[in-house]
């Protein structure tokens, strides 16, 4: 176990919200370690998906969530690991810290609840990545089929805008964790990536390094975008970060978009909150 000073940066946001990248990004830095979702190391590969590990079994017959770069033969990752942190949550964070050997931890479990559950003090510093709704809309419609009707759409697009609502409006309203929360906005952070890094790792007193703009190699880390990180795995661990494109979303779509109050009154309070740090990024 950590004793003395550590220091834990939660990524949150919504899925495919840019977190993968970032996360690898950050955990790259000098001291900086990153786990991706912590939450995955307690879970197994099952027929029908993914659910709990059984804990009485044999630990080297469970099929465990493989980490991204070692893959299932990880030797940090490993069930002895993975059943302490199922036994006893307290500390979760920590003890993964202590296995990678960091006293500065960057996770990407995104998702407040999880975040409660696995620290309730809330001993954390934070970055909620976000992207616009249209960007954010347009991620979610890459995963469904290409061949339904309008109205499929238009009915999937407002159940996804409650679901990106729903994944905002707590960090918005009642997240007070005991560090810094720091907006980023990840349309903007592709077009002007180095200054932003720079300027979130001051808020965050995170070490800078330019360096892991064009390479960084992820240490042990855990679930996250599979796509995002095959490419990098593919590209030797060299970065390329490219201005999103328009999202390309159909004309009704847009004005379902356009039209939520909510939606574009939580847009705009996360761009107020990131144009406090595109300032210091000027500065």
């Amino acid at each position: 176990m950590l004793e003395g000073d550590f220091k834990h940066v939660a990524i949150c946001g919504a899925s495919y919200c840019g977190s993968t990248l970032v996360d690898r990004l950050l955990g790259g830095l000098p001291g900086v370690r990153s786990i991706g979702e912590s939450h995955w190391l307690t879970k197994v590969r099952r027929e029908s998906g993914y659910g709990d590990a059984d804990w009485s079994a044999p630990l080297a017959e469970a099929r465990f969530v493989p980490c991204t770069v070692c893959g299932g033969r990880c030797t940090v990752l490993e069930p002895a690991l993975r059943r302490s942190l199922a036994a006893d949550a307290c500390d979760w964070y920590r003890k993964i810290a202590a296995r990678l050997d960091t006293r500065i931890l960057v996770s990407a479990d995104k998702n407040l609840r999880k975040l409660v559950d696995h620290d309730p003090r809330l001993e954390m510093s934070a970055l909620v990545i976000f992207k616009s709704p249209e960007q954010a809309w347009r991620s979610q419609l890459d995963k469904l089929a290409a061949d339904r009707e309008p109205e499929f759409y238009t009915d999937a697009c407002r159940r996804y805008l409650a679901t990106w609502l729903g994944s905002y409006r707590p960090f918005l309203d009642h997240f007070r964790p005991q560090g810094e929360v720091v907006f980023l906005n990840f349309d903007a952070f592709t077009q002007h990536p180095a200054p932003l890094l720079r300027a979130l790792c001051a808020k965050l007193e995170l070490p800078f390094a330019e360096s892991v703009l064009s390479t960084t190699v992820p240490g042990h880390a855990i679930g996250g975008n599979g796509r995002s990180m095959r490419r990098l795995r593919d590209q030797g661990y060299a970065v390329e970060i490219l201005p999103l494109p328009d999202p390309a979303i159909a004309p009704e779509q847009a004005a379902i978009i356009a039209a939520d109050p909510l939606v574009q009154a939580t847009w705009q309070e996360m761009m107020a909150r990131h144009d406090e740090l595109a300032a210091q990024a000027l500065v």
